[in-house]
């Protein structure tokens, strides 16, 4: 029974034979004041109630009234829900015109199933990365607040990261031993500003601090595992930190002169030369081989400041990027003769788009260098480099989308459309018209 003038869950058992009476066997307080859904179902032998609050559907232990992860990520709010019954604790929401199924993940050493989380803090902005290992497998991360999740590209969730008390930067790599690695960036409530690094298969966590005596958070962090070694780099004002993962020792940093670093992003493909991208101020900064030495500079058109960054390698290994300012969307070849004058050129793919939130750059498998952004719109900004600027926006998604990650597949490319509740997996065929 859900009580709406004080929202709260109640469950009775009927007990007493054939003089039946009700024993109440648990109670749990609703967060909203609206009407609600509830059901009962069992998974792994143990009985469970569900029940719709607001957004999201709770789910609890009778046992013990231990809650179990909340389900989260829905298109519209939810109306209905209930169980299968067939012991195994998957669950059905109604949600709006669809219909969603919610299969339980492994049991975790107590025989009870935890049920597939959603996206961290559900109504915030979050920090994402994608790593593949071959084609259709890999992970997703997201994170938000003091949590960052992981899942595989069939959206089993792996597992979270949750040693900072909060996380505002992510980066997730795919090593050449396909092994892949978890980065965090943020601030820890005794070390102050943090990093987390950690392989995905293992359990325990390197941590990084900055300097405890700065209030402030890492707000741009990368990996990069060629060359035999896991290093990671953390924007710490005008400076890039760098250190290596397994001997925790630091290594030479790097440094820029028109402001304070706010985006990094490591670019690493096989035969291809690793370089490392970072934005301050009026400019973008590329090192070669993502190592210390003389940095090359693009300036900004507009001045800047940067609101995303991404880069990739064509298929003769040379080096673009592209960037995103309140100007426009940009992109830009290190390896493209410098014109009278010293400026480097960067050309626009649009100037119209000016409120980007997130940007991806992938080469896909017959060499098209394609940009995809996200806008706070219901669709995915889509160009190809080299070609007429030319807009190709994604189906509406049915939802804001405020992040973009992409990777290459067989047939093109397969991006992550990212809202503030929910993330969807696409698949872009690059031969569409």
């Amino acid at each position: 029974m859900v009580g709406s003038t004080r929202p709260q869950l109640r469950v009775w058992r009927m007990v007493g034979g054939a003089r039946l009476h009700a024993e109440q066997v648990h109670e749990a307080a609703l967060r909203n004041p609206s009407g609600s859904s509830v059901a009962l179902g069992r998974g792994a032998g143990e009985l469970l109630v569900s029940a719709v609050d607001g957004g999201a559907v709770r789910l609890w232990r009778l046992r013990d009234g231990g809650e179990l992860p909340a389900l989260t990520g829905h298109r519209s709010r939810p109306t209905s829900v209930s169980f299968l019954p067939d012991d195994t604790g998957t669950v059905i929401v109604a949600d709006g015109s669809r219909v969603r199924v919610w299969e339980p993940a492994a049991a975790r050493g107590t025989g009870i199933p935890d049920m597939r989380r959603g996206v961290p803090s559900p109504g915030s902005e979050h920090a994402g990365a994608m790593a593949i290992t071959a084609p259709g497998e890999g992970a997703v991360v997201l994170a938000a607040g003091n949590r960052a999740a992981v899942w595989d590209l069939a959206g089993r969730h792996l597992c979270d990261e949750s040693g900072l008390s909060v996380i505002s930067s992510v980066d997730l790599r795919a090593a050449p031993d396909q092994e892949i690695w978890l980065a965090v960036g943020g601030r820890h409530s005794s070390y102050g500003p943090c990093l987390r690094v950690r392989r995905l298969a293992d359990e325990a966590a390197v941590t990084l601090p900055l300097d405890p005596r700065q209030d402030s958070t890492v707000g741009a962090v990368a990996l990069a595992t060629t060359g035999g070694a896991v290093r990671v780099l953390a924007a710490d004002d005008r400076y890039i930190r760098r250190w290596d993962v397994t001997t925790r020792l630091p290594l030479d940093g790097l440094h820029v002169t028109t402001g304070m670093v706010e985006h990094l992003a490591v670019v690493e493909t096989p035969g291809a030369a690793p370089f490392l991208i970072a934005t301050a101020g009026d400019s973008v900064w590329v090192w070669e081989g993502a190592e210390p030495g003389t940095p090359i500079r693009f300036r900004l058109p507009g001045g800047g400041p940067a609101r995303a960054v991404a880069g990739t390698h064509d298929t003769t290994g040379g080096r673009r990027f592209a960037v995103a300012t309140s100007a426009g969307v940009f992109a830009g070849s290190v390896e493209e003769p410098v014109p009278e004058g010293g400026r480097r050129v960067l050309y626009p793919l649009t100037e119209t788009l000016g409120d980007v939130r997130s940007l991806a750059f992938r080469t896909t498998a017959s060499g098209q260098l394609v940009v995809v952004a996200a806008c706070r719109s219901r669709v995915v900004h889509e160009w190809v480099v080299d070609r007429q600027p030319e807009d190709r926006p994604v189906t509406d998604r049915g939802f804001e989308v405020y992040g973009v990650l992409a990777a290459p597949s067989e047939a093109g490319l397969l991006v992550a459309a990212v809202g503030l509740e929910r993330m969807d997996l696409l698949r872009l065929d690059e031969r569409r018209v």
